[in-house]
């Protein structure tokens, strides 16, 4: 409804009249003219609205697409489209989100909640509910576990020690390990060097380390995260060169 209606032509039965006079049975106490009864711009919350005289309903957002294409559990995403702003919620395949953040009407960002499986991403907002054309792919990282040992305790400089451990689970063979050797300095731990190995297909690796020093040693494996996996480091070993 636009511009200015009088009695005659409003029909909606908020502007019938009571029977007894020509004022409008919702507001008796207002004019019966419809445009100061009603005005166009009232919700219809307030005493002066009526549900046909509201502004019309915003159009439901639009979720263009998303960045990265799969995530895990703990994961950024990070959504494009238009109709944003005023949202109340991002579902990852009806898995409600605890974290988004509303970067601007075309944009926001949104943290994959635990529980959510592979699906499309959908943003409510007072117009409605839009979702994605396309899925996320949700994925499990695996959890990752290390392991390391000395070969001895205690050597003479000169001498090697083999550093050998494990990478579990198996599917996570062939992965790089990260090796990291330290010394005590003057009473603290210093990195007397460090190395990449790789593992086997069982899992398994290995590095023979020769001392340039004699002193108190320590050694321990890590390696990083990734969207495969979880990072993870094994304890130190330690062991003495005299």
């Amino acid at each position: 409804m636009s511009g200015t209606r009088t009695d005659a032509s409003c029909t909606s039965a908020c502007h019938l009249a009571d029977g007894t006079t020509s004022t409008h049975v919702a507001h008796a106490d207002r004019p019966p003219t419809c445009s100061t009864c009603h005005p166009l711009t009232a919700s219809v919350t307030s005493a002066a609205g009526s549900p046909h005289h509201t502004r019309p309903r915003p159009p439901a957002p639009i979720v263009a697409g998303f960045l990265p294409a799969s995530a895990a559990v703990g994961d950024l995403v990070t959504l494009t489209g238009a109709g944003f702003v005023g949202a109340s919620g991002v579902g990852f395949n009806g898995t409600p989100a605890d974290v988004f953040t509303l970067i601007s009407d075309a944009k926001l960002t949104a943290v994959v909640p635990e529980g959510a499986t592979s699906g499309p991403i959908a943003v409510t907002t007072p117009g409605g509910t839009g979702s994605s054309a396309t899925s996320l792919s949700v994925f499990t990282a695996v959890t990752a576990g290390l392991t390391l040992r000395a070969g001895t305790t205690s050597i003479a400089l000169g001498k090697t020690v083999r550093l050998s451990g494990a990478l579990t689970p198996v599917s996570l063979a062939g992965s790089r390990v990260r090796l990291v050797v330290m010394v005590t300095t003057n009473g603290h731990w210093t990195t007397a060097r460090t190395a990449m190995v790789s593992t086997t297909r069982t899992g398994a690796y290995a590095w023979a380390y020769r001392p340039s020093r004699g002193g108190r040693y320590r050694a321990q494996a890590t390696i990083a995260q990734t969207a495969a996996h979880t990072a993870a480091h094994s304890q130190w070993a330690a062991f003495t060169v005299r």
